[in-house]
């Protein structure tokens, strides 16, 4: 009984960490320093999003300022029609510096291309 109910356990741990099956890939990147006129100014950076369509898949870019020696990690999900670029620090550490950050997702164009978008933090 015991073996089956920590082979229940397992299984449950991995299906809750496994991504959207449209999601291709993610990426996270400490892009950039900040600029002196941005670091004057640092309520003045906003979200960039860029979006590019290939021929099989399409390549969304976020780059946001967050507190540096952040590894994130992502996924993506739909809610209310809007497709949610989810991300969130895997490991719980995190810096006193302020750095631009980049997120890259690449997700099955079939699935991503009806959808407007929206960056979510979580956890």
């Amino acid at each position: 009984m015991n073996r089956i109910v920590t082979f229940l356990s397992v299984i449950l741990l991995l299906s809750c960490n496994e991504n959207n099956e449209n999601l291709i890939s993610f990426k996270s990147q400490n892009f950039r320093e900040l600029t002196d006129f941005e670091f004057e100014n640092r309520n003045t950076i906003e979200t960039e999003t860029k979006r590019a369509e290939y021929k099989d898949y399409i390549e969304i870019n976020v780059t946001f300022p967050q507190a540096g020696c952040i590894d994130f990690d992502g996924d993506i999900a739909v809610m209310n029609d809007t497709l949610q670029l989810i991300y969130w620090n895997k490991t719980g550490d995190v810096c006193d510096e302020l750095v631009i950050y980049k997120l890259r997702y690449r997700i099955e164009k079939k699935y991503a291309k009806k959808y407007p978008t929206k960056l979510v933090r979580e956890r």
